[in-house]
């Protein structure tokens, strides 16, 4: 004869199952969503990039701004811009260029895109700074 434990499943039993295929499923709704992301990203490289080179062109041109505050000039280069630091690259890495006197605000900033040279067109166009809205 059985006694009521041997009988009886432990309480336990059906939470750990339903915990284990918890995970296994939503271990697997992530890897789809991952893979979904990084299909996405894949078919539009140019837009991303250019994007990513967009924003960075931004926070360069704040650094030119805080240094014109502090020193009541331009600076000459990437170089003296970010003296002592680590100079960012373009998403292509590239180093971005300061071109002083360049309309409207006095100094542009350039990505040379993808080639590293000036003009072309997809992903080898140019980024500046006078050509973002």
């Amino acid at each position: 004869m059985q006694t009521p434990s041997e009988t009886t499943p432990s309480p336990r039993t059906p939470w750990r199952a339903r915990l284990g295929w918890m995970f296994v499923g939503g271990a697997a709704v992530v890897g789809a969503e991952t893979v979904l992301v990084v299909f996405l990203l894949a078919g539009m490289p140019c837009e991303s990039q250019k994007s990513t080179a967009e924003l960075s062109i931004s926070r360069i041109s704040e650094k030119v701004k805080i240094f014109q505050v502090k020193k009541k000039r331009l600076p000459a280069s990437m170089e003296e811009l970010y003296a002592g630091e680590s100079q960012p690259k373009d998403p292509w890495g590239n180093p971005f260029v300061i071109q002083n006197g360049a309309e409207p605000a006095g100094y542009d900033i350039v990505s040379y895109g993808a080639n590293g040279e000036v003009g072309g067109t997809g992903l080898d166009a140019d980024v500046r700074l006078s050509e973002l809205d």
